[in-house]
């Protein structure tokens, strides 16, 4: 049986544009990778602030469910 470690990872992202939002969360789902072969999944996004940038903005609390195998982590990325 593998040995999996489960912890949470949280970062802010403000997004200025709403069409580039998805791009903007696929790359902090990369960046909250420590190892190659974490498995990252969104568990919840919050509305911090929708006054960013001149009202064009808006920031968001990620918070990420991440799966590491310990066995296998392959390469530390940060």
């Amino acid at each position: 049986m593998a040995n999996i470690k489960c912890y949470q990872e949280f970062s802010e992202i403000v997004i200025n544009d709403i069409n580039k939002a998805g791009l903007q969360l696929r790359e902090s789902v990369h960046a909250a990778k420590k190892y190659e072969n974490d498995n990252v999944h969104v568990h919840q996004v919050v509305l911090l602030d929708n006054q960013i940038n001149n009202g064009n903005g808006r920031k968001f609390l990620v918070i990420y469910n991440v799966e590491s195998n310990q066995d296998n982590p392959g390469k530390l990325l940060r």
